[in-house]
């Protein structure tokens, strides 16, 4: 079962609970209410027992072999202020693939900016080779022209 399906059946039995005129309901009359599985109630139903957002009233005898495991629910204060306040498991879904999305674009600005580094390396390394060369040129035209000026100077004398 994916999360988001997952999430919205978790809403949907709090939400049953909540609005139920009896505050305390059984897992089998939530699947009939809810018109689905009673097995995946049931799964969901505990998994939010141990969050903490539902409380278990006891184990109740089943009237049908499939409704083994039947228990009696209250929503717990904590189950009230989740789905009231901040939005239930439909907002926490939100929030883990806003999460998610954060998390690849914080990774894409430090690629993009690993690649700026490196490319204005590579340009300050090719920019310093250029100024080595020409520094390079300068220094073969001064000794060129020193060069030719004793050349000059050797010619003035013997000529």
């Amino acid at each position: 079962m994916k999360d988001k399906d997952r999430f919205s059946f978790k809403d949907q039995i709090l939400r049953f609970l909540l609005e139920s005129e009896n505050k305390s309901n059984s897992i089998s009359l939530i699947s009939v209410g809810l018109k689905s599985d009673f097995h995946i109630i049931y799964t969901l139903s505990m998994d939010l027992i141990a969050e903490g957002f539902v409380e278990s009233r006891g184990e109740i005898s089943a009237n049908k072999m499939e409704w083994r495991g039947d228990h009696i629910l209250l929503l717990s204060p904590k189950g009230h202020f989740f789905l009231q306040e901040e939005g239930g498991f439909k907002r926490r879904l939100i929030r883990k693939k806003q999460d998610f999305f954060w998390k690849i674009t914080r990774t894409a600005a430090a690629v993009a900016n690993a690649l700026a580094i490196i490319g204005i390396s590579i340009w300050a390394i090719s920019i310093a080779d250029k100024s080595n060369n020409l520094e390079k040129i300068l220094l073969i035209k001064k000794i060129i022209n020193a060069l030719n000026l004793e050349l000059q100077t050797l010619e003035s004398r013997w000529c």
